[in-house]
């Protein structure tokens, strides 16, 4: 009774994505838990990729801010060094759902706003 209730409210194309989920269940379920994965796993190579670049600068009890300026007039040496140094292929923001590869715009980018957010944090 209660099925036939909710097949009634959700209407004829909620009845279609019901069954469209119900039939494939668990590839979706699949896809979304491996998506997290790689989302956590290319959190966590920023974070690493941050102490790098402070570890490689040699700054690591100056200001976000310094190392941010720093980082802005870094040669091509440096960051195919860091990038060399990425243990994934992807970065992500906390909080964010969003992949990047891993690339010198794409480093100077969100390490900027990584910094940024980790000194708004403390």
């Amino acid at each position: 009774m209660i099925d036939f209730i909710v097949r009634e409210a959700l209407g004829p194309h909620g009845r279609a994505i019901l069954d469209f989920w119900l039939e494939n269940h668990l590839i979706i379920s699949s896809i979304i838990l491996l998506y997290g994965i790689l989302v956590v796993s290319a959190n966590r190579n920023l974070q690493n990729l941050a102490k790098k670049a402070s570890e490689l600068l040699g700054k690591d009890e100056c200001s976000e801010k310094e190392i941010i300026d720093t980082l802005k007039s870094k040669d091509a040496d440096f960051w195919n060094t860091l990038c060399a140094n990425a243990q994934f292929p992807f970065i992500s923001l906390p909080f964010s759902l969003r992949l990047y590869r891993v690339n010198q715009a794409n480093l100077t980018r969100l390490l900027e706003r990584f910094l940024s957010y980790k000194r708004k944090k403390k």
